[in-house]
């Protein structure tokens, strides 16, 4: 489904008054589609008004709105026709139709499709239905995900899951007197067992590539790669369509699959397809691998939900959480869909939530999800995460940014998952964190552990006139101040690995913008050049402005590193140190470098300044930063940092939490 908002239909007031639904109730509206001769034909059918109480067979259509006409705007008109009035949809809604009236056995086919069976200009029914998608989905004998039209590389790409799914590697051999196919696939197989021996191969993994490589071509593999990069992979509300569907279907041009034989094969591939085929990017299997495991995980929590108390969800908080998390990832039209498009999950996860209302302003959906999440699981404040400096405008700092698309993008997705509970018997004093949420107000337990004394701050650089020298500027006076710290670092590792670890989280790979692998060896020659240490004479290629400085002949070559186009030339010398140079400068549109007045070298939000305050949270697996607001004794929540593995603040671990306030 996409935006319940946006397409208009076609003097359908009348139409839509007189098939009204009640919205103290739990009716729908559904399309009974009628057959064609042809597939060309125009889409004809009638809408009728049910009640879910009382079991309706029908389908749901899961699809993904694409871009619509206009008022005004020439192009073709697709229209669906209800009976004596027409409404008109979005081509990719009219494509979707068509595949599925192509498909009907006999009869008429009913089925609930969003921008026809929704009054899109009543705003009470529109938020009334939007409350009620958990159970027209999970209802629904079946959901068809339809994920766009066909073409030659998709279809080789469906044609191949369907392959895959089934089994059927290769053609059935006819019971025949002519043996030339038995005979080919006899040779085949009899070629890969003696490869199998001559390379000792171990493994079904192993086997699996030489028996199939031949046979899989990189054609269909591509084509594969192509259809899960499918619009309809990343969108909010058909993640959670596919989440409640019984039974969906994958519908692509003019092939189906059932989602049974559609998870096996992506199952296969996900598992031979990044070892053995290295020129297909494996990726877009795993992604889509993710969300089926999310897909089991949800199935799984039901069962037991239905089977047990609500108790005996105590040790499944990473599990809720898993759900929860995957719509930070999601595309949608309205900003307020990343909340709305999770309620029937949650719903049926026995949340109670906020009635969805579309009237309201952003920040404020938001902050009635956080605050219905956290109450429902405290281990939900780990989406605080997605929080900070600058917040919404009229809204609390803790309140979760969601429209930014994940606002710390460089903050690894293991750090959102809440720290394990304590046994509560064995050690009560490290019970559940005291948690009070209000409206305006966030209590929790923590404690401040530092400050930030320098931080680098990029903001200006997009405004200043020569950007380039002055970054050098004030990378060279950051460093110059957290040369001091190398006493400290000493007993943890050297002062470049820090630095390292900060600049990459220590745990991604950081890319330059010509796609090369940085490595610490590339940072390494960076950090030299800019504190003056590099050596000339292991230059390949000294730069103009350097190279005619003269200097003893017992001595290496140096150079004024105070100097800003002197390290700006140098670096240019040095491809990969300046593509480290480059990437740094990237950071800073996002995060920022800082240190702290126990000498801490960390990575945090670009909002972060001087005394600002470093403190741990209960729930929350990393420090974060707040700001003080003067003479309150409450904070603003600036977002998370991270610091390098290899450092930790341990000196406080023992002092008791006070309760902090932020707001």
């Amino acid at each position: 489904m996409g935006a319940i908002t946006g397409v208009r239909s076609v003097n359908n007031s009348a139409v839509y008054k007189s098939l009204g639904v009640k919205t103290e109730t739990r009716e729908i509206r559904l399309l009974k589609i009628e057959p064609a001769k042809r597939e060309t034909d125009p889409i004809r059918g009638t809408l009728e008004v049910v009640s879910l109480a009382t079991f309706p067979k029908y389908a749901a259509l899961s699809y993904v709105w694409g871009r619509k006409r206009e008022p005004g705007e020439a192009g073709t008109r697709h229209i669906v026709h209800c009976g004596d009035f027409e409404v008109e949809v979005t081509s990719n809604c009219i494509d979707a139709i068509r595949c599925i009236r192509k498909g009907m056995s006999q009869g008429c086919e009913r089925i609930w499709v969003d921008a026809i069976c929704i009054n899109e200009d009543d705003v009470k029914e529109r938020n009334h239905q939007v409350g009620l998608m958990g159970d027209i989905y999970s209802e629904a004998h079946t959901v068809y995900a339809w994920l766009g039209k066909g073409g030659s590389l998709v279809d080789c790409g469906m044609r191949l899951l369907s392959s895959i799914s089934r089994k059927r590697f290769f053609r059935a051999c006819p019971f025949r007197n002519e043996p030339s196919l038995r005979q080919i696939i006899y040779d085949h197989l009899k070629s890969n067992a003696l490869r199998l021996v001559r390379t000792d191969a171990k493994g079904d993994a192993d086997f699996t590539h030489l028996t199939f490589s031949p046979v899989i071509s990189q054609r269909d593999l591509q084509g594969v790669h192509e259809l899960l990069n499918r619009t309809w992979f990343f969108r909010g509300w058909t993640f959670q369509e596919f989440m409640l569907a019984k039974n969906p279907i994958f519908l692509c041009g003019s092939n189906r699959l059932s989602w049974p034989l559609f998870r096996d094969a992506i199952e296969w591939l996900d598992k031979y397809v990044g070892c053995h085929f290295t020129r297909v990017p494996s990726y877009a299997i795993h992604r889509v691998r993710s969300t089926f495991t999310l897909c089991g995980v949800y199935d799984a929590l039901q069962r037991r939900r239905e089977a047990h108390s609500d108790t005996s969800f105590a040790l499944l908080d990473n599990d809720h959480l898993g759900i929860v998390h995957a719509l930070r990832y999601r595309d949608v039209g309205n900003p307020k869909d990343k909340s709305f498009a999770l309620y029937g999950v949650l719903r049926s996860m026995e949340v109670n939530l906020s009635n969805p209302d579309y009237r309201k302003p952003t920040h404020i959906v938001y902050k009635e999800l956080f605050m219905d999440l956290v109450r429902w699981r405290p281990a939900c404040i780990s989406l605080l995460l997605d929080a900070g400096l600058p917040a919404m405008p009229d809204s609390p700092s803790w309140v979760p940014q969601w429209d930014r698309s994940r606002i710390h993008k460089w903050m690894p997705d293991e750090e959102f998952v809440p720290k394990d509970q304590p046994d509560k018997e064995s050690n009560p004093e490290e019970s559940s964190p005291v948690l009070i949420i209000t409206d305006e107000e966030l209590h929790l337990s923590g404690r401040f552990i530092d400050e930030v004394e320098h931080a680098v701050d990029l903001s200006s650089l997009e405004r200043h006139p020569e950007p380039e020298l002055e970054c050098i500027l004030l990378l060279r006076k950051w460093l110059v101040k957290v040369k001091r710290y190398r006493k400290t670092l000493g007993a943890v590792g050297d002062m470049r690995q820090v630095l390292f670890a900060a600049v990459s989280v220590n745990r991604e790979t950081v890319y330059g913008q010509n796609g090369n692998a940085l490595i610490y060896y590339d940072f390494s020659r960076w950090y030299t050049i800019m504190t003056g240490q590099f050596n000339l004479d292991d230059s390949t290629r000294p730069p103009p402005a350097v190279a005619a400085l003269p200097a003893p002949s017992s001595k290496p070559t140096k150079y004024d590193a105070n100097n800003p186009k002197v390290v700006l030339a140098l670096l240019k010398s040095q491809p990969l140190a300046w593509e480290f140079h480059r990437h740094i400068c990237d950071i800073a549109k996002t995060r920022t470098i800082f240190s702290t007045r126990d000498r801490y070298i960390m990575t945090g939000p670009a909002a972060i300044r001087p005394l600002d305050r470093i403190a741990l949270l209960s729930g929350i697996r990393v420090p974060v930063a707040l700001r003080y607001k003067p003479c309150s004794g409450q904070y603003w929540f600036v977002g998370p940092t991270m610091m390098s593995p290899s450092l930790t603040y341990v000196k406080l671990r023992s002092e008791r939490d006070d309760t902090i306030v932020i707001i």
